[in-house]
């Protein structure tokens, strides 16, 4: 019985697209750490392009921005005077992504793959900037309004899991679908 409501509700054609989704909105950093000026809040931004077969498991490769966190205090030292001090977190993800659709407008997600990881700060008039690379896994589900044939807009949740540094942040983003071809 399943069956038959999930195969009517999900026709199957034989249309393969390619489509190109970007994304911006706010990202949460989950950490242990709890101190005052330590700020969580971020933004992030992404980009994928799917291919999109017949079936309803598509895959392709996701990228983007994320600044996870900015940290500012006031250094205070006998030797070396009073500073203020600032240091950012960001990642560059390098994702290979598979999502499904589970109703018209609903899709589920999931990938794996790198983060480049960026540290950026200054103290005592000094600029450091250091990088690292992480494994990461990727989940989220996203709902989207098809606004054209080729047009689409919609929001999404994304969880990420930074397994170097075992913590993980969210976002959560606007986004646009353009469908660059079909055949």
């Amino acid at each position: 019985m399943s069956f038959l409501i999930s195969s009517n509700l999900f026709a199957q054609s034989k249309v393969y697209t390619f489509t190109l989704d970007g994304g911006f909105g706010y990202s949460r950093f989950f950490s242990p750490i709890n101190m005052d000026n330590f700020n969580k809040n971020g933004y992030s931004s992404s980009l994928r392009l799917m291919w999109n077969p017949e079936h309803l498991l598509s895959a392709g490769i996701e990228s983007g921005y994320y600044h996870l966190y900015t940290f500012k205090a006031n250094l205070q030292d006998s030797l070396f005077g009073n500073s203020n001090a600032e240091v950012t977190l960001s990642s560059l993800p390098i994702l290979l992504m598979f999502s499904m659709k589970i109703l018209p407008n609903v899709k589920l997600f999931a990938g794996s793959g790198i983060l480049l990881l960026f540290s950026n700060g200054s103290a005592y008039g000094d600029k450091f900037s250091t990088s690292q690379v992480s494994i990461a896994d990727h989940v989220g589900a996203s709902y989207t309004f098809q606004w054209t044939n080729k047009f689409a807009i919609g929001t999404e949740f994304k969880y990420t899991y930074i397994f170097k540094f075992e913590v993980a942040y969210v976002s959560l983003q606007l986004f646009a679908q353009h469908e660059l071809f079909r055949w």
